[in-house]
């Protein structure tokens, strides 16, 4: 799963076709079906209903829709980031911070317990964190 099968995905949700979100990203139409592709076999099913004039998300299309966005959100804003970085401005976001300090108590918790080098499992809506 990548940046571009996450934006294609939301552009046909805001365009309501392939064709229309194709146009609107300036890659061809079979670009377009070959991301989704791609998503469906990540996520593990069809993400949309096609019809004869355009598309409808499934059910799992539309739950997965909102953490696609989130993604998408969190992955400019750490460009943004990164960018700001290189021209010497400070990051605007800690993402270690900003996480209401369980992910740094659990971190320094493992650090502490099973050496420098460990693995701290967190919360599903974090991930896994090697601290």
């Amino acid at each position: 799963m990548d940046l571009e099968q996450l934006a294609t995905f939301d552009r046909i949700v805001r365009e309501g076709s392939f064709s229309r979100a194709a146009w609107a990203l300036g890659v061809a139409q079979p670009t377009v079906s070959a991301r989704i592709q791609a998503l469906e076999r990540t996520v593990g099913g069809p993400l949309f209903r096609r019809g004869g004039r355009g598309v409808a998300l499934t059910d799992l299309g539309l739950s997965f829709l909102p953490y696609a966005r989130r993604a998408i959100e969190v992955l400019e804003a750490g460009v943004t980031a990164a960018r700001s970085r290189l021209a010497g401005a400070k990051t605007p976001w800690n993402p270690v911070r900003g996480m209401r300090g369980g992910v740094t108590r659990a971190a320094r918790r493992a650090r502490t317990s099973q050496g420098s080098n460990s693995t701290c499992v967190v919360p599903s809506r974090y991930g896994v964190f090697h601290v």
